[in-house]
């Protein structure tokens, strides 16, 4: 976390932790991938990645430079990874949402349809 960004990382095997602020905020397993914010908007790392599964994990690492030529393209690929990247923003508060609707009720609790009020997404 807070450190410049060289490379964009995809699990291949394995399990890891995203500490923010050394708290634990998701997980990630095979097929996930991390760095692309950083990369995309040449921002520090917004987070630390921790390998949680046992006899580790293998992860296939992009250089910045072959990663940008990946994305540079208008590809659908590239549009999604935008997409996603945006609604991960750090920056994003919960009064910058208005709730739609509710799309369902469990144990855990209540799950909300929302827009962002500036960006209409």
């Amino acid at each position: 976390q807070g450190e410049n960004s060289t490379h964009f990382y995809v699990i291949v095997e394995g399990e890891v932790i995203v500490l923010v602020d050394g708290k634990i905020v998701r997980r990630l397993g095979r097929y996930s991938y991390f760095g692309e914010r950083a990369i995309l908007f040449g921002e520090p790392r917004a987070a630390t990645i921790e390998v949680t599964s046992f006899g580790g994990a293998e992860i296939w690492a992009l250089d910045r430079e072959t990663f940008r030529k990946v994305i540079r393209d208008e590809t659908l690929t590239a549009k999604q990874l935008r997409y996603r990247v945006w609604l991960q923003d750090p920056g994003i508060e919960l009064q910058d949402l208005k709730k739609l609707g509710v799309i369902g009720r469990g144990t855990s609790g209540v799950v909300h349809m929302v827009r962002h009020q500036s960006s209409g997404f």
